[in-house]
């Protein structure tokens, strides 16, 4: 058990390395991003900086700050502290799903109040006062639920919205991987 442990410590130690390089997810220029700076009023003054994110285009990213070119102003430095944010779009996604469920559910409802006016006992499930248009107390769920259906999804198509996913964070990340002829130790830096 001994020797097994002292082997492998031997090849970690005797196992080819590289120079240490830092690893990010390679942010490069032109990739749109969200920054959400620091909102700590500066110490020397009590006026506290604008909390808003700022939508525009990666220039560069630095140790202290991050330059963007928002859309339709001139570029940008903000500072990079501590408690600043900076995520990646992950492209636009539409609500056809949503929209195709809060459709129906709304067209339950309107073939629910339709039948109610008609006379129906119960609704779409029920039978006419009347006696003869019973078939017709169905028809209204029939017809209002998928017609209210396919308007939430084509509605819902309509909508998008743009999904964003944090950059990576400051921090190192140790990885032991071995194989038949080695084991090898990567360390990844991201900053």
């Amino acid at each position: 058990m001994y020797h097994r442990v002292a082997v492998a410590l031997l090849a970690l130690l005797l196992s080819p390395t590289s120079p240490l390089r830092a690893q990010g997810e390679g942010l490069a220029p032109g990739t749109r991003v969200r920054v959400w700076p620091d909102c700590a009023p500066p110490p020397d003054s009590g006026a506290a900086p604008p909390c808003a994110p700022v939508v525009g285009q990666l220039l560069a990213i630095g140790p202290t700050s991050v330059l963007i070119q928002p859309e339709g102003r001139p570029a940008e430095a903000l500072p990079r502290g501590a408690s600043t944010r900076l995520e990646v779009s992950g492209g636009s996604r539409h609500h056809t799903l949503l929209g195709l469920g809060a459709g129906a559910v709304v067209g339950f409802g309107v073939g629910m109040i339709l039948a109610a006016r008609a006379g129906c006992d119960s609704g779409i499930f029920g039978d006419s006062e009347n006696g003869e248009d019973e078939y017709l107390c169905g028809t209204y769920g029939i017809v209002a639920i998928p017609a209210g259906a396919a308007l939430g999804a084509v509605v819902g198509r309509l909508i998008s919205s743009e999904r964003w996913r944090p950059s990576a964070a400051s921090g190192a990340a140790l990885r032991l991987t071995p194989s038949r002829e080695r084991l090898t130790l990567s360390v990844a830096l991201a900053f």
